[in-house]
């Protein structure tokens, strides 16, 4: 009885797998969730899985964009399927950095700072603090994380900052974190830190261009927000 279940899953799956190939339009978004479960879980039948996931969360953004906590919460899933969103959140976060990298490409839009670290970002439980360095034309040289901290915090330090630029050769630079609540508005001590770093840039002529803060599908910008 077993091999006939294992047979009947295994043949729907490579049925999946032909008809992506020859029309990927013609599949439903459950069968698209589930031939992409099925490289996570390959020993299981993904079809109620990827039901139920599409059921819980709403839409693949939510699910992507969703917390260990959550993901483990759902029956029958546990930490192999939320490894594979973190490899690809990586992957996709990789795909952006490199498109920003692309030679002549300038970043000086808040909104591009947050398609570049939304999906490394967006659903973290606890803060983390990012620092773009970017030449005198305001191309992308490098994408750095300054500090991990805790649900509601992340210290990090002037000269952390200053060696991130002096090592790189930065011209210019934007820091970003995120804020696990979901709510991008700054803290007192965000805004405070800002003026911090402000002050300290205009005195050693930097280019000091923005703080971005990440929440649930938003962002705050300092520069928006008159900086």
């Amino acid at each position: 009885m077993a091999e006939k279940i294992k047979a009947h899953y295994l043949g729907h799956r490579k049925r999946l797998k032909q008809k992506l190939i020859e029309n990927p339009l013609s599949l439903n978004d459950y069968e698209v969730l589930e031939l992409l479960t099925g490289y996570a879980l390959p020993r299981r039948d993904t079809k109620p899985i990827a039901k139920n996931l599409l059921q819980q969360f709403g839409n693949f953004k939510n699910i992507l964009l969703a917390s260990k906590q959550e993901i483990v919460s759902i029956p029958s899933v546990g930490e192999g399927f939320y490894t594979f969103l973190l490899a690809l959140r990586e992957f996709l976060f990789r795909a952006e950095k490199q498109k920003f990298s692309q030679k002549g490409t300038i970043i000086q839009q808040p909104k591009q700072v947050f398609d570049l670290l939304k999906n490394r970002l967006m659903s973290l439980e606890k803060e983390e603090f990012w620092i773009i360095l970017l030449n005198n034309k305001h191309n992308l040289i490098g994408v750095e994380k300054l500090s991990q901290g805790t649900v509601d915090s992340a210290p990090v330090y002037v000269r952390e900052i200053l060696t991130k630029i002096l090592f790189k050769k930065a011209k210019a630079f934007i820091l970003a974190h995120n804020h696990p609540s979901g709510d991008p508005n700054p803290s007192w001590e965000d805004k405070n830190f800002t003026q911090k770093i402000k002050a300290v840039c205009s005195n050693l002529e930097l280019n000091f261009l923005d703080h971005i803060i990440i929440g649930k599908d938003t962002f705050y910008s300092f520069k928006e927000h008159g900086f």
